[in-house]
């Protein structure tokens, strides 16, 4: 997968783990108090944000003249329910944010998509913070607001509240302000507080696989001068590590940048080591084992960090676990060195999913847990803790799919269409509906090309039929075309991945009428809808 397309991937997945059936026995009394902290959970967060419309909330804030605090979410988000465990349920993030009109826009409100694209945001989570102009000022047309700061990843309390003063206290957006001062040869020099800011502040959504190959390249260059410029070991590390997630290629001086990081920033918003044990294909053969061993250290020194979250330590154990696999395939390290890993990991798992007892702590831990045990070969134990959790969770849906990757994984096609589905027809929210449906959709696929390669029929398992293809194609169809934001935003995702799936479809008449449907779809629809609609389609199409 390319690496931009896994990271993105990667935050709703973070990966597996080990169980046991001692700790696996407790899990029903665990269980059993999700409902009661969710109520709490809840109930603490959602009092704080402005009861409107986006439209109606920003108007408020520009009439009396506050910020606005705008986060961009859905309920079955792990990133996001992090951000809700960590930041927005803090005992003084009401009062921190109190002078600002507060708006929570989830995905699946009706409309939420098109506000997406208005806004310019796609991945769960993002916080904006707009401020009002004064008369004559240059302000977003969409908006009537001026954007002072975008935050689209995790960070801890403290960190939201130096990034939320920073924001209020320039008179430009604050990306602009602190690149100016960081490359200014002349005049008043970014400070380290500065230089921290902006490496947390730097848009993730220019890594993801949304972005164009333009927004690439401009985004490589800038943070490559960055990089030069920065007269700061720790913030050069975090730019470095922004460098290799784009995808640029292994340079030895951002690699060793990195890995010189100090552990209190090593977080999981610096993923690099995330993807360690994939670097090692694309390092020289004469450094690979020299390259590994630095690798595996960064990860161990990543381990060290006392603030890391549930969450983050699962990725952690996760980055080891890959690379300590790839070593022991190459021989660099023994076997035994990688099965006490898996030990420590999967009793490091297990200890971690029983103890996240709020609904936000288990949102983001539980099917990450329930992944890395399948890696480790529980793939049994794994599917049961994702089954409880789904019986016992508000958002089924999210455990059912992550049970559809793991079956799929182990070639159990069959249990892998019945979980896919069940996800699908248990999704809520006009959005997630769509995500889940195109989900679907998207494992058919991936399940036929098993088919046709040989590998279900050797396994005796169900095939997915040409006719059920072109029925969930149809049933996305009718769906989007009942939103009106059916074609924008993260759905203009989504309708891009179905043209994917329908561009490997053989010809026939079938094909054509599907085609012939999303035309008329298309028709149907106004504005940029309707255009984003017939670009996808004419892309279907011409394949």
């Amino acid at each position: 997968m390319h690496r931009r397309e896994r990271l993105m991937s990667y935050q709703k997945h973070l990966r597996n783990l080990e169980i046991s059936t001692l700790i696996l026995a407790l899990l029903p009394s665990t269980l059993g108090q999700v409902a009661m902290a969710s109520q709490a959970s809840t109930s603490a967060t959602d009092s704080i944000w402005v009861k409107q419309p986006v439209a109606e909330a920003l108007e408020t804030a520009r009439r009396e003249n506050k910020p606005a605090l705008l986060y961009w979410g859905a309920v079955w988000c792990p990133p996001c329910n992090q951000l809700k465990s960590q930041v927005f349920s803090h005992p003084e993030f009401a009062s921190a944010t109190q002078s600002f009109v507060r708006i929570y826009l989830d995905g699946d409100e009706p409309g939420a998509q098109e506000w997406g694209e208005k806004l310019n945001v796609s991945g769960y989570p993002t916080v904006l913070i707009l401020a009002p102009e004064k008369s004559g000022k240059k302000t977003d047309k969409k908006t009537q607001m001026k954007e002072r700061l975008r935050l689209a990843e995790f960070v801890n309390f403290k960190e939201f509240q130096t990034l939320v003063a920073a924001a209020l206290a320039e008179s430009v957006p604050l990306k602009k302000n602190l690149v100016a001062k960081a490359t200014a040869k002349y005049g008043k020099k970014a400070t380290l507080e500065e230089w921290k800011l902006l490496a947390l502040t730097w848009d993730v959504a220019e890594t993801s696989s949304d972005a164009s190959d333009a927004q690439i390249k401009a985004s490589i260059k800038e943070l490559d001068r960055l990089f030069v410029a920065c007269p700061h070991g720790d913030i050069r590390g975090l730019i470095a590590a922004r460098l290799l997630n784009l995808d640029t290629g292994l340079r030895p001086a951002w690699i060793d940048a990195v890995l010189a990081t100090d552990a209190s920033l090593f977080t999981a918003r610096v993923p690099f080591l995330s993807g360690a044990a994939q670097w090692l294909e694309k390092t020289p053969a004469a450094t690979a084992k020299e390259t590994a061993s630095k690798l595996l250290d960064g990860v161990k020194k990543l381990q060290t960090n006392p603030a890391l979250s549930s969450a983050e330590k699962i990725q952690a154990w996760s980055a080891r676990l890959d690379l300590e696999t790839a070593m022991a395939d190459r021989k660099w390290i023994e076997m035994k060195q990688l099965d006490q890993t898996r030990r420590d990991a999967a009793a490091d798992a297990l200890i971690l999913e029983a103890t996240s007892k709020s609904a936000f702590q288990r949102h983001a831990v539980v099917s990450d847990a329930a992944s890395l045990l399948a890696n480790t070969g529980k793939t049994k134990e794994a599917m049961t803790m994702l089954e409880r959790e789904a019986a016992a969770s508000d958002t089924p849906w999210y455990y059912q799919s992550s049970m559809a990757a793991i079956a799929f994984q182990q070639k159990d096609y069959k249990s892998a269409l019945e979980w896919s589905a069940k996800a699908r027809n248990s999704a809520q929210g006009e959005a997630t509906r769509l995500q889940w449906l195109v989900s679907d959709i998207v494992m058919q696929s991936k399940v036929a090309k098993a088919q046709e390669s040989g590998d279900a029929r050797a396994a005796g398992q169900a095939f997915v039929t040409p006719d059920q293809s072109y029925e969930s194609v149809n049933a996305w169809l009718d769906l989007a075309t009942s939103l009106p934001d059916g074609f924008a935003g993260r759905n203009a995702v989504r309708a891009k991945k179905v043209k994917d799936v329908i561009a490997g479809w053989p010809e026939s008449r079938k094909k054509q009428a599907v085609l012939l449907k999303w035309a008329e779809t298309c028709a149907k629809l106004k504005n940029e809808a309707a255009n984003n609609c017939r670009s996808i389609m004419k892309d279907a199409a011409s394949h």
